[in-house]
């Protein structure tokens, strides 16, 4: 009878044991594929992020390029209305007064494009920031790995209570049939 028993407590302490080997081994697997497509997750990201920091560094030069050309504009400006002052005989304050005015409007037009440029890397700042939170929050976490000896003692406690369960059938059994 405790024979039976024992034979029971092995026999459920040795599937327990392999059940537990399989498990430690399939949670090593999954956390090696999360780990790979956090990775490539986070790869992804980092592209997405420098690609917004390249657009930044495009807006940069555009920006150059705006102001140079608003620079030459408002120069040929001044220089047409210096010239056309010259040729009908303007002088002074008239002419001082168009050159204030083209300058007044090359002023304007550049805090324009600065202003628009500082919007764009101000939402440029914003959304990179947004891809890296969101790379961050959507890492997958890992999955436990149950240790050898977690696995060992549950196998042995199955075993336990397989042991125990049948030594208890039997023994109301036994009390039953009295």
């Amino acid at each position: 009878m405790l024979g039976a028993a024992l034979l029971l407590g092995g026999s459920a302490a040795g599937q327990g044991l392999l059940q537990g080997v399989a498990n430690r081994k399939n949670a090593k697997y999954q956390n090696a594929q999360i780990k790979r497509q956090n990775f490539i997750n986070l790869t992804q990201a980092s592209h997405a992020a420098a690609d917004m920091q390249r657009h930044g560094a495009l807006a940069r030069m555009q920006l150059a390029r705006t102001k140079d050309m608003q620079r030459r504009a408002a120069e040929a400006e001044a220089s047409s209305q210096t010239a056309t002052a010259a040729a009908t005989g303007v002088r002074g304050a008239s002419v001082q007064a168009v050159a204030q005015d083209v300058q007044r409007e090359l002023s304007e037009a550049e805090y324009e494009s600065t202003d628009v440029y500082k919007q764009q890397q101000e939402d440029l700042r914003r959304r990179i920031h947004d891809i890296r939170q969101q790379a961050v929050l959507s890492q997958t976490q890992k999955v436990q790995v149950p240790s050898r000896g977690d696995v060992l003692a549950n196998s042995l406690m199955q075993g336990a209570f397989a042991v125990g369960g049948a030594y208890a059938n039997q023994y109301f059994k036994l009390g039953a049939s009295r």
